[in-house]
């Protein structure tokens, strides 16, 4: 067991850093924790606890529910864009922003829905590009581009802004594009690429059928974990683009399967 010293006042003495490490090593070894028992493990309050789960929820660590906290990986919960987009923010615009430095003149893409391809968007600024992209807020962005931009079309997933279905599969189906921009949810060694929604890894599968080289955009965070549906397998995949908390571990896994990692560090 835990113990932290209580202040004068009464409150809890905040050690989150260790206190939030030990309650992710609870949730990761039993899939779920429950308040009641975070607070006899470290002597501390039901605020407190409660503040921790939320800001691992806010990391995208974790998923709150009634009286406790289940590992997100374990579930098909999907965040919305919205909540995303203040997930690791500061991460994915380097990503993106490296991401955005490998495109040259004339190129032709595959753009996923998402928040981390959103900001290569936002970062492209290479003349001439022809664009094909599921994601209603990565059109957006290169609406005032002047690319040759191509909407998909399909079934529209209001949290996400992608576009899934069998017209968003027909159309792909038809294109073969230098570069495939790909997101991801979750990627482990055991089990490669997953996404929570069975539609999205259908698309995403046929994105990496229509490219000729395919980038993994993904912050460090969602290493090692694994949700619903399977997308592909890592063999599958050229170049992952992931900021500095990537492990030696995940590093030395990639390279050995063959594939290019960079580090977005500025």
């Amino acid at each position: 067991m835990i113990h932290y010293k209580k202040s004068l006042s009464g409150g809890d003495c905040i050690l989150s850093v260790e206190r939030q490490h030990f309650i992710m090593e609870e949730i990761r070894t039993k899939g779920s924790v429950r308040i009641s028992e975070l607070m006899k493990m470290l002597t501390a309050s039901e605020s407190t606890i409660r503040r921790d789960l939320e800001e691992l929820e806010r990391q995208g660590l974790i998923k709150r529910v009634h009286g406790g906290a289940v590992l997100l990986q374990h579930m098909t919960y999907e965040p919305s864009n919205l909540d995303k987009s203040v997930m690791f923010a500061e991460a994915k615009e380097k990503i993106g922003r490296l991401a955005a430095s490998l495109v040259e003149e004339h190129t032709s893409l595959i753009i996923d829905a998402g928040t981390t391809t959103a900001a290569l968007a936002r970062h492209l600024q290479t003349p001439h590009l022809r664009v094909i992209t599921n994601g209603l807020n990565v059109a957006e962005i290169l609406r005032g581009k002047q690319y040759n931009v191509l909407v998909t079309g399909g079934v529209l997933k209001a949290n996400t802004q992608a576009m899934v279905g069998e017209l968003t599969l027909e159309l792909l189906s038809r294109f073969h594009v230098d570069i495939c921009f790909l997101g991801i949810n979750a990627l482990s060694q055991e089990e490669g690429l997953t996404t929570p929604d069975m539609q999205e890894a259908f698309v995403k599968q046929a994105m990496i059928r229509a490219a000729r080289k395919v980038v993994l955009l993904i912050d460090s965070s969602k290493f090692g974990k694994v949700t619903l549906s399977h997308v592909a397998g890592i063999r599958e995949i050229d170049i992952v683009i992931t900021d500095e908390g990537i492990s030696n571990e995940d590093r030395s896994w990639l390279e050995e399967n063959g594939v290019t990692v960079m580090e977005a560090k500025e």
